[in-house]
């Protein structure tokens, strides 16, 4: 039980709120006030000491309510004053009371309260219901907070059908996906029902697309004749027998070179070229300086005093060894521009060495690689007629065709494929590429039938060559282009199936 005070000039006046129903109180002093506000455990009750015959307007909205009351003032109320001090009356549903006179009537006003925090409804509303009572006469409301939907329950459910439309979604479009996958299907099975349309009627130019092929051009290994991973590899250093100071040093990094020490041999080098920068050996000991550079992996380092090494020799063993090495190198890498440089050199100052037609051989895939086809076709040549062996010139005369047909020049191609096998006819059958080529020169040419031959004899002969596809796939073309509607279908369709199957 809450008791205020309610004090009037002149007049000291309790004003009694029960704050708990279940507590009794004397009867004829809860009438005496004019204003009661009551909280029971289901809802609130707010009573004001009022005639029936009062005209009453009752307006609740969503943040509280105003009740009007018509033709009285607050001393009709029993209430001496203007204003009535309500403050004091609180209830968990409702606050902010007031009461207070105008020149029609009294008005009492309030603001509703609603849960917080955790309770907090999503749309908190309030609910009432109004009634006159004539024992005592009063005018009572009571009110209630509308039951609903917390704001935490609204955001779990929020989140649920967020997850559920998310889930539904995913099925949506997992069943399109599924559709288009089975219509892609259905589409396919259709075309391999239909398999005979590809071939059923002959290809052509005027409708159908043919791409020509760039030769099949195989990659020289010049490993074969410039061995190892160094430019000394088969070189003899000389070792002086004297006993002065010059030529201990040189024995001296030449045997540390031999065991291994390499760190120790430049530090010999070093100490031999302070003290004898003049030394009679001093081109063989910068090409074991650089060489031991290559072995440490200082490839940079060794490779420019190599090079420093071919503009201060001339027919020294020395450079031929150093620029054999360098052009090795540049070829592995695909610089032809730079390796050529060392072929022209090599060839300048060693032209009676037996290896002087591999540095043809070598300039020649230079000028190829850079497409100069005349002058790559004049080193081919040359080796052709001035090579050591039967096979060397074999070897440049296999790949003298492909000058012409890495620029479509189809008809010097097949003139110089046709010439190499007509003078080493036993020794090309050893580059299977080299048929390959020529076969695709005369299909070029529309030469079906002798193109026909040239991939026959190709693929009996090197069955497992993985460069054979381009053969049974031009024997498919072959077919395909020379046949009448339905005629030769089905052979080329087994060079084309034989294509896909067999590479």
């Amino acid at each position: 039980m809450r008791i205020a005070h309610w004090i009037v000039p002149g007049l000291f006046l309790p004003l009694l709120l029960w704050a708990q129903p279940n507590i009794n109180l004397d009867e004829s002093l809860a009438h005496s006030f004019p204003i009661q506000l009551n909280t029971f455990h289901s809802h609130s009750r707010l009573s004001l000491r009022v005639d029936e015959s009062v005209p009453l307007v009752w307006k609740p909205s969503v943040h509280g309510f105003e009740l009007s009351l018509r033709g009285i003032g607050l001393q009709d109320l029993g209430v001496p004053r203007e204003t009535l001090d309500v403050s004091s009356l609180t209830d968990s549903r409702v606050g902010g009371l007031e009461i207070q006179e105008f020149s029609g009537g009294v008005k009492v006003t309030g603001k509703w309260k609603f849960p917080v925090g955790r309770l907090a409804l999503a749309k908190p509303q309030m609910e009432y219901f109004e009634f006159h009572e004539k024992e005592p006469n009063r005018y009572v409301v009571d009110f209630w907070v509308k039951a609903g939907p917390t704001m935490s329950e609204v955001q779990v459910t929020q989140k649920h059908q967020r997850l559920i439309a998310s889930i539904q979604e995913g099925e949506r479009n997992e069943k399109k996906r599924m559709n288009r996958k089975l219509a892609s299907i259905k589409r396919h099975k259709e075309e391999v029902q239909n398999s005979k349309r590809f071939c059923e009627e002959p290809l052509q130019v005027e409708n159908d697309v043919f791409l020509p092929f760039y030769p099949l051009h195989p990659k020289l290994d010049f490993s074969r004749w410039f061995t190892g991973s160094t430019a000394d590899s088969g070189f003899l250093y000389f070792k002086p027998k004297k006993k002065n100071k010059e030529a201990q040093y040189i024995r001296l990094a030449l045997e540390f070179y031999s065991q291994g020490n390499l760190a120790l041999t430049l530090k010999t080098l070093d100490f031999l070229d302070r003290e004898f920068p003049q030394s009679d050996s001093h081109i063989e000991m910068k090409f074991l300086r650089a060489n031991a550079l290559l072995k440490l992996t200082f490839h940079d380092e060794g490779e420019r005093v190599l090079g420093e090494l071919l503009e201060e020799v001339k027919d020294s063993p020395v450079g031929r060894y150093a620029a054999m090495f360098l052009a090795k190198t540049l070829m592995e890498r695909e610089l032809p521009l730079a390796a050529m440089d060392k072929f022209f050199w090599l060839i300048r100052h060693y032209p009676g060495n037996s290896l002087n037609w591999v540095f043809h051989l070598g300039l020649a895939e230079c000028f190829y690689a850079l497409k100069q086809t005349e002058r790559a076709a004049k080193e081919y040549e040359w080796i052709m007629e001035m090579g050591v062996s039967p096979n060397d010139q074999a070897e440049a005369a296999s790949r003298l065709g492909d000058i012409y047909l890495i620029r479509f020049l189809y008809e010097q191609a097949v003139g110089a494929y046709s010439q190499s096998n007509r003078y080493f006819h036993d020794r090309v059958q050893k580059y299977p590429a080299f048929f390959l080529n020529w076969g695709e020169a005369l299909y070029e040419l529309g030469q079906y039938s002798q193109a026909k031959q040239v991939f026959a004899q190709f693929l009996e002969n090197n069955p497992n060559f993985p460069g054979g596809w381009r053969a049974t796939f031009r024997l498919g073309e072959i077919e395909a282009r020379s046949s009448q509607v339905g005629v030769s279908a089905d052979s080329a369709r087994k060079w084309f199936y034989e294509t896909i199957n067999r590479f």
